[in-house]
């Protein structure tokens, strides 16, 4: 995939995110579309991380490979809402596949599914 194709899919993702979160492992607190900065805190450890489209753009790819190898936390998830070709296609993306995103890009692995 293209950086400019990545960058819009994941500008395109995170679009509603923000207010489907509630009741995700990760709640938006905060976000800026135009700046694409999110505040997120992890319901769990009540702790706060800032996700930003560089860091997503970074994770991105790794996660593609995360869930394409079949990780076991990925697999709970990921099989039930994508077919292995529809990965790109932003219109079978919901709120638990970003929930997951933005869990990698924070923690380099899903650890909530």
């Amino acid at each position: 995939m293209e950086e400019q194709e990545q960058r819009t899919l994941i500008r395109n993702l995170f679009d509603n995110y923000p207010e489907a979160s509630g009741g995700m492992a990760l709640r938006c607190l905060k976000y800026d579309y135009n700046n694409f900065k999110f505040l997120f805190v992890d319901e769990e450890t009540e702790k706060t991380y800032e996700v930003t489209l560089p860091m997503v753009m970074e994770a991105f790819p790794k996660f593609v490979k995360y869930v394409l190898d079949g990780n076991n936390r990925a697999e709970r998830w990921i099989f039930k809402v994508f077919d292995r070709a529809d990965i790109y296609n932003e219109d079978i993306w919901d709120a638990i596949s970003v929930d997951a995103l933005t869990q990698f890009t924070i923690f380099g692995e899903v650890i909530y599914g």
